[in-house]
């Protein structure tokens, strides 16, 4: 029964380790779940719906009643005979009143294609955020990669120089080593432990930042899966640049200011146009004094309704109108260039990540040639040690170099990975 308990344990265990297993993906599809600034963007385009809405439902009719008592004592007017009454009486009066807009200069129809584009616009907004947090968690997600494997190629350098420690004082009691050569190795030894230390606490910094960017708890132990590196080719170049303009929200935001901005000035001039309304009104009243007919009666005998329509034509405002025109004007043609400035400075960031990609992958196969190199050289340098033919101190200067070589290796590898993952972003491959 013991061992089934176990086993169930260990299964539930293993299970649990499965579900906090990410891949770059899951890391991202959470994040658009859970993040704080994407819910608080999600409340934005809520607000931008309703702004539509309303913009739409300003063209319905506007719909009120009233009604009010009227208490007399003494000395008072009859309402229905107009002459002086001299007793206590109740008067009640009620009714509708309808206005509706019938034409204000088509103000109504461009407020409302405004407001679409307003909610076309937070889209865009929304895609911006979404490509800065993919870019963020991105950044994190390669740079845990990198210290992870530097932390694994760390520990073997620290074992290995370990293992020269004890070498090294074996060669001193055996009185082929000055006692000092000792004191060498364990420094190499003390200088990558600290290294190895340095590079564990920024791995549990990063997945801390990850896990706050994916919106988890950060107590939550998750393992991160490696990334398939794409080759992509300078003839790509083009394609990449064409496909990242379609897809950037930045050129979209400035798109629909423009778009927008047009729409303004057709709304500005819509006060160049008479504003007509139509009103309705029904209504009636009761009184006490009246004890001749009752309610339904009175009301029925004092209803009263009519109709009106109402022009407001304009002609002078003080030139505000063609002021106001002018301006919109003039917005527009600042947004156009703020549109061409944009679309400049968006090439610029789409082909330096390119050509960011290009010299990674180039640096990324000198590093392999140099760690190659690196790694003959020290394998030859310590058989040299071991056999007596070198000091210490050249061991331990091939052995920095093959260090140095694979932490560049390592770096390369993972900026190629990262300026990889860039791309895709640029050019909507992972938001959609």
């Amino acid at each position: 029964m013991n061992k089934l308990v176990i086993l169930i344990c260990l299964m539930v265990f293993e299970s649990s380790i499965a579900q906090d297993i990410f891949t770059f993906q899951s890391c991202l599809d959470t994040a658009l779940q859970y993040n704080l600034s994407i819910r608080q963007q999600q409340i934005i385009e809520k607000n931008y719906k309703l702004n539509s809405k309303r913009a739409q439902d300003a063209r319905l009719p506007n719909i009120s009643g009233y009604t009010n008592a009227n208490a007399s004592w003494g000395r008072g007017i009859d309402p229905f005979t107009n002459t002086y009454a001299n007793q206590q009486f109740n008067t009640y009066n009620g009714g509708l009143n309808l206005d509706l807009n019938l034409f204000n200069g088509f103000y109504h129809i461009n407020n409302i294609k405004i407001q679409k584009q307003d909610l076309e616009k937070n889209k865009s907004e929304w895609m911006k955020v979404k490509n800065d947090l993919t870019i963020d968690i991105a950044f994190r997600y390669t740079n845990i990669l990198y210290l992870q494997e530097m932390i694994k190629n760390l520990k073997e350098q620290v074992v290995i120089s370990q293992a020269n420690v004890k070498f090294t004082e074996k060669r001193i009691e055996a009185g082929t080593l000055a006692k000092r050569e000792v004191y060498k190795a364990m420094a190499q030894k003390d200088n990558e432990e600290l290294n190895l230390i340095r590079a564990e606490n920024d791995c549990e910094t990063n997945m801390v930042e990850l896990k706050i960017l994916m919106g988890v708890d950060i107590t939550r132990n998750i393992q991160l899966k490696e990334i398939a590196i794409s080759s992509i080719s300078a003839e790509d170049k083009t394609n990449f640049i064409k496909s990242a303009v379609e897809n950037s929200p930045s050129l979209k935001i400035q798109q629909t200011n423009l778009e927008k901005s047009e729409l303004n000035l057709a709304m500005t001039k819509s006060s160049y146009y008479p504003t007509i309304s139509l009103g309705s009104q029904i209504g009636s009243t009761y009184s006490t004094f009246n004890r001749q007919f009752n309610f339904e009666q009175q009301v029925d005998n004092n209803l009263s309704y009519g109709f009106n329509i109402n022009a407001r034509i304009p002609i002078f405002s003080q030139f505000q109108t063609r002021n106001k025109v002018a301006e919109a004007k003039y917005n527009i043609q600042s947004n156009q260039l703020q549109y061409e400035t944009e679309f400049q400075n968006q090439i610029k960031i789409f082909n330096k990540a390119f050509l960011d990609f290009a010299a990674s992958q180039k640096k990324y196969e000198v590093s392999k040639s140099s760690l190659y190199s690196n790694q003959l050289n020290y394998d030859t340098e310590k058989l040299k040690y071991e056999a007596g033919r070198i000091a210490l101190q050249e061991l331990n200067t091939s052995k920095s170099n093959l260090v140095s070589s694979i932490s560049n290796n390592v770096k390369e590898k993972y900026e190629m990975l990262f300026n990889s993952l860039v791309l895709k972003i640029y050019d909507g491959s992972f938001v959609k």
